[in-house]
């Protein structure tokens, strides 16, 4: 397949995903279509054309999908016939990643509102015995039209995954996600979540970009360790920006020439001017990433 046939696919790939009907971020509109074009485009097309995701391929370029090993690295590797939930899968990762390393899982329920994202989950699922993907609203899933969701809600969770969700939505649906995961966790489960957060407001132009990443209404670290202090729970954290995006401060002409090869114009644009935004953000702390472990007492 010619390069130009490569960058076809991968925009035409992303198109499919954002002009898809149930698509719930529709309504953030010009976030919404560089969030689509920058990150999930990439990845459509790493998934269909090599197998893999961007993340693989450049760890270091995607700030908000991390090394899958590094979840449960912080988390702790799962225990034997643990039920795990995760909410917001994306293209299914981290859950492809603990479904394969982790045989000694019960179960693995991976949810997302993007019915796109779940038919290519499920279209490439290596272990469908242990892992189930499913459209579904975090919020609803005792009403789930799947009884085998419904009885492992009833059940609980051991543990729930949260991972780069907060950019996307508003610290009222953040809230009403961590009562109802509370609520699903078994006494002693963990919820970890993973918040890349602005911590104040952009102050350049050049910044501007990535409020259409990071939602202005989106939590910030206050408002998650002041929702979780309204639930019978213990909360500790720690800042890995260093960590989670410390190629935003080292970049490369390679990591941009990456994009211009997979992207066709004007999206690989988009993509160059968000990540240089960004690194500005992470270069005078205002862009943030935490991980945030709640155990349910």
């Amino acid at each position: 397949m010619s390069k130009f046939a490569d960058q076809l696919r991968g925009s035409l790939l992303a198109l499919r995903a954002e002009l898809n009907p149930s698509n719930h971020a529709v309504k953030y509109k010009l976030y919404n279509h560089i969030n689509k074009f920058t990150f999930q485009g990439l990845d459509f097309y790493e998934q269909n054309e090599m197998g893999h995701g961007v993340w693989d391929k450049y760890p270091g370029v995607l700030p908000c999908i991390r090394h899958a090993p590094y979840i449960f690295e912080v988390s702790g590797v799962p225990a034997d016939g643990e039920d795990i939930l995760e909410i917001g899968c994306g293209l299914g990762a981290v859950a492809v990643y603990c479904a394969k390393n982790f045989p000694q899982i019960n179960s693995y329920t991976a949810i997302d509102l993007d019915e796109g994202n779940i038919r290519a989950c499920k279209e490439n699922n290596p272990l469908p015995d242990k892992l189930d993907f499913y459209a579904l609203d975090a919020t609803k899933l005792t009403e789930a039209p799947y009884p085998e969701v419904c009885q492992r809600v009833k059940q609980g969770f051991h543990r729930i995954n949260f991972l780069e969700v907060t950019p996307e939505i508003t610290k009222e649906q953040y809230n009403e996600i961590f009562r109802q995961c509370i609520d699903y966790l078994r006494v002693g489960g963990l919820l970890l979540v993973t918040a890349l957060t602005l911590e104040d407001k952009p102050a350049s132009k050049e910044e501007e970009t990535v409020q259409y990443m990071i939602r202005a209404d989106s939590p910030n670290l206050h408002d998650i360790l002041e929702t979780a202090a309204k639930y019978p729970c213990q909360v500790e954290y720690k800042d890995v920006t260093d960590i989670t995006i410390k190629a935003l401060t080292y970049w490369t002409m390679d990591h941009l020439h990456f994009i211009d090869d997979t992207y066709t114009w004007p999206f690989s644009g988009v993509s160059k001017s968000y990540f240089r935004g960004s690194k500005s953000l992470v270069d005078r702390g205002a862009l943030k990433q935490f991980d945030i472990f709640v155990r349910k007492t």
